[in-house]
């Protein structure tokens, strides 16, 4: 909140609750619903016209007339940079932890079958490799619905 601003009381909050609720189409009908006597809803502007019932409903995107404010655009520059992704250095990892690693990733029902091959053994390098292609394509994925929702 802005220096000097109030914040608006429990009334004011169900009035502007009902408000929207209803449609912004009767102040009178929400402050009357939030608890206010009828003088107050005779005056709704005294109610209304509050900067902190202003501010709140600006939070909840909507101007003090009830219209829905416009959306901000913002620049997201020229490129859209993908996150960095952590780098684990398997090499220097023991056999048995990386064995370990595997067990309880295989006990996971979401995890992809990476390790399911029809060889017995499977190398390390090639399980590294797996893991680090499922990371990659989750941020993938999850980047484009970050940017399929904007």
């Amino acid at each position: 909140m802005n220096k000097g601003t109030k914040t608006p009381s429990h009334r004011q909050i169900r009035a502007i609750d009902l408000w929207l609720e209803g449609g912004c189409k009767s102040k009178a009908q929400a402050i009357l619903g939030a608890g206010y006597g009828k003088s107050i809803a005779h005056q709704p502007h005294k109610v209304f016209d509050s900067p902190a019932v202003w501010e709140e409903l600006a939070k909840r995107g909507y101007a003090p007339n009830g219209t829905r404010s416009p959306v901000q655009a913002f620049n997201l520059g020229d490129e859209i940079s993908q996150p960095e992704q952590p780098q684990v250095d398997f090499s220097k990892m023991s056999r048995e932890w990386l064995q370990e690693l595997k067990s309880r990733l295989e006990e996971i029902p979401e995890f992809p079958d990476l390790f399911k091959r029809k060889e017995e053994i499977v190398s390390i390098a090639s399980t590294t490799a797996s893991l680090g292609d499922y990371y990659a394509e989750q941020q993938r994925d999850i980047s484009m619905k970050d940017m399929s929702s904007m």
